[in-house]
């Protein structure tokens, strides 16, 4: 993406089927991405993955909708606890992003905090 760094956004899927919640999720956060870079003058390449995400992100009006049609927020209403679902469809409310460490398993590596 920029400086030649490259950014991955993997959805974990269910049973390795596609899921709903994880690639309106993926959207979400590839946009806001593109968005920062674009407020910096930066160039970007999107996967063809990565474009469809957005698009799907971008044919609901809101977060909450997909969430709840999605096979898990189906499932999280069915054992009663539908009332999360609006709280995991907030953006931007953290300011702590995970820096990870590549191999097997995937490790944290730090967090990094931006309070400003």
């Amino acid at each position: 993406i920029s400086m030649g760094l490259r950014v991955g956004v993997v959805c974990a899927g269910e049973l390795g089927r596609f899921a709903l919640d994880d690639a309106i999720a993926a959207g979400v956060l590839v946009e806001r991405l593109s968005e920062a870079l674009r407020s910096r003058g930066d160039s970007y390449r999107m996967t063809d993955a990565a474009v469809a995400a957005v698009k799907l992100r971008g044919s609901y009006s809101d977060l909450l909708t997909p969430l709840r049609e999605s096979v898990s927020g189906r499932l999280v209403t069915k054992l009663g606890a539908g009332d999360d679902i609006p709280f995991c469809a907030r953006v931007d409310v953290s300011t702590t992003v995970p820096v990870l460490r590549p191999g097997v398993p995937l490790t944290v590596e730090r967090l990094v905090t931006n309070a400003g």
